[in-house]
């Protein structure tokens, strides 16, 4: 059964297969390990239509391990803004510059070795090696967990070790003949494309006559819903403004955005603040307050926590302080986070003309 899944699998790719920007052709050509790794480090979390241009941009400013490992960080952040997931680019630099001085600027062929890498874990590392250097290593991901829970009947998510090492086990099964760079990359685009979590499109599955899901009818029970539970924070974020046109700024005293720099943000009940929080004291360091707005309230997710913040502006009449961090204007439209754009656009602030 699984043998003639696996070759009807391959002939649909060949025929149905996407045109992307870090995708080779022939299909059958090796691609280049720094490639495969910036690519499917950007699709996590990120959907394909949204890495493409994303993509093209990084490689052309960043077209090696060499360029990358001397970048600042703050360019790559810049060059990573609209993805989020911030520590993805962060990981990312610090893999880059490993490589560079612990392998001579060439990607380790073993899990073992890529595993330890930041921000390389079991699926990434599969994914290089397969996709890279065409070794029969398995990839696992959402996709795949979909797709071999309707293939199999499978009626449980990989939670605990049991039920990973099952998955795993069914993935690896996939990867041990010949052409596995071909069925991983297949079943990606299968689990993207075709089977979908909404609305599958089973009539144009390659895997059809061969899914148990399917033959029973199950196919939208499969695989069991998993329940996001978001943790709530009600805070209130401000942008102030000094005399000499700096804005402040926080950095690193977020516990949802480690080590970014960002707006100032306090935890505070749920209902409107009307006036002035005690808590802007704190990072004003005294300075005088000239006039102060709330603007529209926003919503924001980071990992597990579900964001409701009120957005303050305050003009102060005096210069910034040294003793605490201030951007210019310029900087201000730079900052990565979205939750940052979401501020400015809540307070109705944009770039000045002149």
């Amino acid at each position: 059964m699984q043998n003639d899944a696996e070759n009807a699998l391959i002939q649909w790719f060949k025929k149905n297969h996407e045109q992307l920007p870090w995708r080779l052709e022939p299909l059958s050509k090796k691609r280049s390990a720094y490639v495969v790794w910036i690519s499917e480090i950007m699709l996590q979390q990120t959907q394909v239509a949204s890495v493409k241009a994303h993509f093209l941009r990084w490689i052309q400013k960043f077209p090696n391990i060499t360029e990358l490992a001397k970048a600042k960080e703050s360019t790559i952040l810049k060059f990573w803004q609209g993805l989020g997931y911030y520590s993805r680019a962060k990981n990312i630099l610090k893999t880059a510059k490993i490589i560079q001085e612990k392998y001579n600027e060439k990607f380790p062929e073993t899990r073992q070795e890529l595993e330890v890498l930041p921000g390389i874990g079991s699926y990434t590392a599969g994914a290089i090696l397969s996709l890279a250097f065409h070794q029969n290593e398995a990839i696992l991901d959402g996709n795949l967990i979909r797709i071999f829970s309707r293939f199999y009947a499978l009626d449980f998510l990989p939670e605990n070790a049991e039920q990973k090492k099952i998955y795993w086990n069914k993935a690896k099964s996939w990867a041990a003949n010949k052409y596995a760079f071909l069925k991983n990359e297949a079943l990606m685009e299968l689990g993207r494309n075709i089977c979908k979590v909404k609305n599958p499109k089973c009539d144009q599955c390659p895997l059809r006559p061969h899914c148990v899901s399917f033959l029973q009818n199950k196919i939208e029970s499969r695989p069991p819903k998993k329940i996001k539970l978001y943790t709530p924070w009600y805070g209130v974020i401000f942008i102030a403004k000094s005399k000499d046109q700096k804005f402040l700024i926080s950095e690193g005293s977020s516990f949802f955005l480690k080590n970014q720099k960002t707006f100032p943000h306090f935890s505070s009940s749920p209902s409107r603040a009307k006036g002035i929080p005690a808590e802007v004291d704190k990072w004003l360091q005294g300075a005088e307050i000239k006039t102060f707005r709330y603007g529209a309230n926003i919503e924001h997710s980071i990992t597990r926590y579900k964001i409701f913040m009120q957005t303050l502006f305050l003009e102060i009449k005096n210069n910034a302080p040294k003793t605490t961090h201030w951007i210019s204007e310029k900087e201000l439209f730079d900052l990565p986070s979205s939750l940052c754009k979401k501020v400015l656009q809540a307070l109705e602030i944009s770039p000045s003309k002149n």
